[in-house]
């Protein structure tokens, strides 16, 4: 699995604890904010659980060590997970225990720079594009129609809430991530095992951010669906996407 088998026994065992431990949490708060939202109930699990899955996906980025691809691959991850797993705190707060606009920009400060690490990281610093640069800056372009979509349709909501400027700043980032995180894979970027990590990773923190943003505009009808997915779909991005640092046989 792991290249040469150089990474302990240990280590494995642990990683494999540390992964089915966060599946098995994911599970248990996507039934408890079920049953909290349609049958109704206050519970501060869910919370709690959602930090832990994020502290421990952090665990996995940050044990990667010599068992990277690089040392400066290694070095992104480890700096780009903490940033993520903070933000999360203040995101969750905001959700959960107390709903404020600054607390919630806090947080959507530091996803901003662990995604700028990621895109920089899953690019290569967009080095793709060295070749068929038209075609390829084209492609990425295509995503955005995707932002500005969700940009028309919800634009009232946008301004209603406050959320116009940062969807627009961090929306663009995050449609940055699905196109570098696509292009990894397309182009070679990496190893095929972590190519193929970042890929998933990259669809499913997409999907995260898209379902979390219904529940941020509480659209009727879609909202509760939303705030139970966004976390269904980030903590298997959080898992691909810290493990794709580490170096497989491929």
């Amino acid at each position: 699995m792991f290249k040469g088998g150089k990474m302990s026994t240990i280590k494995k065992i642990f990683l494999i604890i540390i992964i089915a431990t966060i599946i098995g949490l994911t599970g248990s708060f996507i039934a408890t904010d079920y049953f909290s939202i349609f049958v109704g109930f206050d519970q501060n699990y869910s919370p709690i659980v959602k930090l832990i899955s994020s502290f421990l996906a952090t665990i996995i980025a940050l044990m990667i060590g010599k068992d990277g691809l690089s040392k400066i691959d290694t070095i992104m991850l480890g700096i780009a997970f903490p940033l993520a797993s903070i933000g999360d705190i203040f995101i969750t707060t905001n959700n959960y225990w107390y709903e404020n606009q600054t607390i919630f920009m806090i947080g959507a400060v530091f996803f901003i720079f662990s995604v700028l690490i990621l895109i920089i990281r899953h690019s290569k610093c967009f080095s793709f594009l060295k070749e068929d640069t038209f075609k390829r800056v084209l492609f990425g372009l295509s995503f955005f129609i995707i932002l500005i979509a969700i940009v028309v349709i919800f634009y009232k909501e946008l301004v209603q809430k406050g959320l116009l400027i940062i969807t627009i700043i961090y929306g663009s980032l995050v449609i940055l991530s699905l196109w570098t995180g696509i292009a990894t894979f397309m182009y070679k970027l990496f190893p095929t095992t972590n190519a193929v990590l970042i890929f998933l990773g990259s669809i499913s923190y997409f999907l995260m951010e898209l379902t979390g943003q219904i529940y941020n505009l509480r659209v009727p009808g879609w909202s509760e669906a939303g705030f139970i997915l966004s976390w269904a779909f980030y903590t298997p991005a959080l898992i691909m996407l810290a493990m794709s640092g580490y170096k497989f046989e491929d």
